[in-house]
């Protein structure tokens, strides 16, 4: 029995609605054209073989904009790296439009995310007092998908690993390793990246009450 929950945030409570817009319309100035359906599906396989940083700089992400000019099949031309830094520098975390049932959850909720110092303040600008523990990496000093992470949030919940459940984007930081913790894990796939998974899957944050 499912006793409470625990969310990733970026990519799964969080998004930067604007990113993909950004990043196709600089291609286009350098008359390259691609759907922002196909940017997204390049963009995660890039994010997954990534490992984020707590505090980016510009530095990572002209490496990690290069890159996704490259599978994209375009040739990384300094100017186009320089123009999607600028279009996507900035650009605000805002909740996805789907997370209304966060609020109706009956459970005691929990955040476990790679984030900075700033993951409290930011939780609570768009939650309020909604999470009843926070977990993010720079303050906890570990990251996922490393072990410690996991086993500190079965213990700072109280309950079994058992008795949780974890909602997150990413198999290789999210679901593998809670599951190697004994966790309930399910993934929230919103662009069908992960097509072919066979475990539990939700494409809308509100399927969530099928699996508690």
């Amino acid at each position: 029995m499912i006793k409470a929950i625990f969310f990733d945030v970026a990519n799964t409570l969080l998004e930067k609605p604007d990113l993909m817009n950004g990043i196709q319309e600089s291609l286009e100035t350098f008359d390259h054209h691609f759907d922002k359906a196909t940017i997204a599906l390049k963009h995660k396989k890039l994010s997954e073989n990534t490992l984020f940083p707590d505090k980016t700089t510009k530095e990572f992400y002209d490496s990690f904009n290069k890159k996704l000019i490259l599978t994209l099949g375009v040739k990384a031309n300094p100017n186009l790296v320089r123009e999607i830094y600028q279009r996507s520098i900035g650009l605000n975390w805002r909740p996805y439009p789907d997370l209304n049932i966060v609020y109706d959850l009956k459970l005691p909720l929990g955040i476990g995310s790679n984030w900075d110092l700033s993951l409290s303040d930011k939780l609570q600008t768009y939650f309020g007092s909604r999470f009843n523990w926070i977990l993010g990496s720079e303050e906890l000093g570990v990251k996922k998908p490393h072990p410690d992470f996991f086993e500190k949030m079965i213990e700072i919940s109280g309950y079994s690993a058992t008795e949780l459940l974890f909602v997150g984007d990413s198999m290789r930081l999210d679901i593998l390793p809670a599951q190697v913790a004994g966790i309930n894990t399910l993934l929230i796939d919103r662009i069908n990246f992960y097509a072919d998974y066979q475990g539990a899957k939700i494409n809308s944050m509100d399927q969530i009450v099928d699996f508690i």
